[in-house]
């Protein structure tokens, strides 16, 4: 009822009469956008849109209606008065308010924001060629997430392909949903659902969906970190093998996401996964991936990326059972 009440509070076009206060006391009028990843996007008249970092704001102020999140999740709704000393936010709704402290505050949304300022993610590419012996490679990676209040909603497509004279092609690919769910005290339910494929391995396609939870281990301005579980049921398919294999497993993961926007840029990732077999004992299967980027000029960025895939006992039988490599990258944030 309270955020159906400050949806229709909020006008159409947020008219930029927000204030930020930096703290080497300069005042900005604009429109706050979004906080998000220690960055506060902020449009202005005069200069187009700001990245300012969270750490250098003072003090915010504004008559809209804002989600406020801080980094225990705890979540306030409702305006930003002033707040009566530095380094202080105000969040006040009809006669109830909160002061909060700003080093706490790790998100901050409007309450009718439009459906593409909710949405970030990337775009990378790498591309490599020796003709002295014909060896190219072609690799791309997408994800867009779309983080509304009470849920993320996470899309990722990557595929590699390799090839060399003479030799078979080698590729892979993976294309994944994932559905996050927030409740009270930073824990989530989980939701995912992807398909997979690696020819190093001899799999032909790993259908896989599945249900569990996650909690927020650290979330502030510069790093989040999460630990996952659940139970998946998974479908496979390998060359060789005429029939197709349904298995129940587990999975146990951890999230950890820095960043760093003061110069040098950077944003380093790590997510791994293992895959304990129920039906299928013994069988154990890891996903990692490591991903490090530096921004060259706004949005811009050149990467390096490392991944491993591992398979105890591969559904073929077949004695390789690890597939690794490495990419070097250019991409676009958004």
């Amino acid at each position: 009822m309270v955020l159906a009440a400050l949806l229709h509070a909020v006008p159409a076009q947020a008219q930029k009469t927000d204030v930020v206060v930096l703290q080497n006391g300069d005042h900005i009028t604009g429109e706050i956008k979004v906080l998000e990843r220690g960055k506060l996007s902020y449009s202005t008249d005069d200069m187009g849109t700001l990245s300012i970092e969270w750490d250098q704001v003072d003090r915010v102020t504004s008559v809209h209606y804002f989600e406020v999140e801080l980094r225990s999740g705890l979540k306030y709704f409702g305006a930003i008065p002033p707040a009566a000393t530095g380094g202080r936010m105000v969040v006040a709704l009809d006669v109830f308010s909160d002061t909060l402290d700003l080093a706490q505050v790790v998100r901050i949304v409007p309450i009718e924001s439009e459906f593409f300022e909710r949405i970030n993610g990337y775009i990378d590419a790498g591309i490599s060629f020796f003709k002295a012996n014909s060896y190219g490679s072609l690799s791309l990676s997408v994800q867009a997430t779309y983080r509304g209040r009470k849920a993320w909603n996470r899309v990722s497509f990557s595929s590699y392909v390799q090839t060399r004279q003479g030799e078979r092609t080698a590729s892979r690919s993976t294309l994944g949903y994932r559905l996050q769910y927030f409740l009270p005290s930073r824990w989530s339910v989980l939701g995912f659902l992807s398909a997979e494929q690696n020819s190093e391995i001899n799999l032909d396609l790993r259908v896989l969906g599945g249900l569990g939870g996650a909690r927020f281990l650290a979330q502030t301005n510069h790093v989040i970190m999460q630990a996952l579980a659940g139970l998946l049921i998974t479908n496979e398919r390998s060359t060789g093998v005429e029939e197709s294999k349904n298995n129940l497993e587990a999975a146990l993961g951890a999230e950890v996401d820095w960043f760093r926007y003061n110069s040098p840029k950077l944003d380093i990732s790590a997510d791994l996964t293992v895959f304990p077999g129920i039906t299928d004992l013994g069988r154990v299967r890891i996903e990692f991936e490591t991903r490090a980027k530096y921004e060259l000029i706004s949005d811009f960025t050149v990467g390096l990326t490392f991944w491993d895939s591992f398979d105890s006992r591969p559904l073929s039988g077949e004695r390789s059972s690890n597939d690794f490599g490495t990419e070097f990258t250019v991409g676009y944030t958004f």
